[in-house]
């Protein structure tokens, strides 16, 4: 299949080598969630401290941000197993509700301390004001959410 993209991940992989270095997912101090979806399969891969223990976390953040058309796609070998990934958002459309339900069933009592960070390559357009009303997004959602080629 051709698969092209339309920037490089080099200085993402430099920043992420840079500021994460070669820390494991079972260093985090806290439950980190990081979505990704394997191509050949098809499935959403959600990398967490139990199951991905021993994966370096700049390559499951390079998975994640792996976003088709954008930037190239990300392999990772763990456990015996070739996993080529992109974007979570490709299989999942809103990865981050997931996370965010996730941290409420598991930690409801700590509501209040959940962390979310959601990356896109998408933009807000400069002439757009935000209002948080039903009638802004019915008109402006595709105008927020996709940026095509």
């Amino acid at each position: 299949m051709f698969y092209s993209c339309k920037y490089t991940n080099k200085g993402l992989v430099k920043v992420l080598k840079e500021y994460m270095g070669n820390n494991k997912m079972e260093d985090l101090l806290n439950e980190c969630i990081v979505m990704a979806t394997e191509c050949s399969e098809e499935y959403t891969v959600k990398f967490k401290r139990d199951g991905f223990q021993k994966l370096e976390i700049r390559r499951a953040v390079l998975a994640s941000t792996s976003a088709p058309t954008y930037l190239p796609k990300s392999e990772i070998a763990y456990q015996g197993k070739l996993m080529t990934l992109v974007d979570g958002g490709v299989t999942m459309n809103n990865p981050a509700e997931y996370v965010y339900d996730h941290g409420l069933l598991h930690w409801w009592d700590k509501k209040d301390q959940i962390l979310m960070l959601s990356l896109s390559c998408g933009y807000m357009p400069d002439h757009l004001k935000v209002e948080n009303t039903m009638l802004f997004w019915a008109e402006n959602f595709s105008n927020v959410s996709i940026d095509a080629q």
